[in-house]
């Protein structure tokens, strides 16, 4: 069930798939071996990766680390949304 998926929201996700695609092609990561990189299972790893719910600010920060990119990469609107955070 999609929890109140914002347009910013489908296009993070969009980009967060992307992003992984290219590092498990890259890297050879999997949805398992982020999860656990992660603190989740991989079963919630999908749920963001398949745009099935919104990624908390959290969750995001977490992301970026494991797929070491920028929070920015797959959200970039996320400076506008938290101007205090540097980014």
């Amino acid at each position: 069930m999609k929890k109140n998926m914002i347009k910013e929201d489908v296009r993070a996700a969009q980009r967060l798939k992307l992003i992984f695609m290219k590092a498990k092609k890259e890297k050879g990561i999997t949805q398992t071996e982020l999860a656990e990189k992660m603190g989740m299972s991989q079963s919630n790893l999908a749920i963001y990766i398949n745009g099935h719910q919104p990624i908390s600010l959290k969750v995001l920060l977490r992301l970026a680390e494991g797929l070491e990119c920028n929070c920015s990469d797959i959200r970039p609107d996320i400076k506008d949304k938290y101007p205090c955070l540097n980014l």
